[in-house]
């Protein structure tokens, strides 16, 4: 049974790179979102929580200019946000396992 459990530092660094980067997302999502519903005044603009949003910002400004935004829920636009980090974090932990099985190697 010990051999079926997995731990972190036996995931791939792809697989490392994907989790951690969807879940910085999963994170600011529920942060900013938590941050506007509970912490900002009803006559404030909602400043405020900007730092949690920062990096949904990049996605969102490419989902605006697209005139089929405004039929996308809260729901999608979070899938595609978790998606993309998942892939750019993959990329990311690929890229580093390739660096470190280099220096293996020497």
């Amino acid at each position: 049974m010990e051999s079926m459990r997995w731990n972190w530092k036996q995931w791939p660094y792809w697989l490392r790179g994907g989790v951690i980067g969807g879940g910085i997302i999963v994170l600011s999502s529920i942060l900013s979102l938590s941050c506007l519903y509970f912490l900002t005044p009803p006559t404030s603009w909602g400043f405020e929580c900007l730092p949690f949003a920062i990096p949904s910002l990049p996605i969102i400004e490419v989902l605006l200019l697209s005139p089929t935004t405004y039929s996308f829920s809260s729901a999608t636009v979070l899938s595609i946000e978790v998606a993309i980090y998942f892939i750019l974090g993959s990329l990311i932990g690929a890229f580093v396992g390739y660096i470190k099985k280099k220096k293996g190697q020497k």
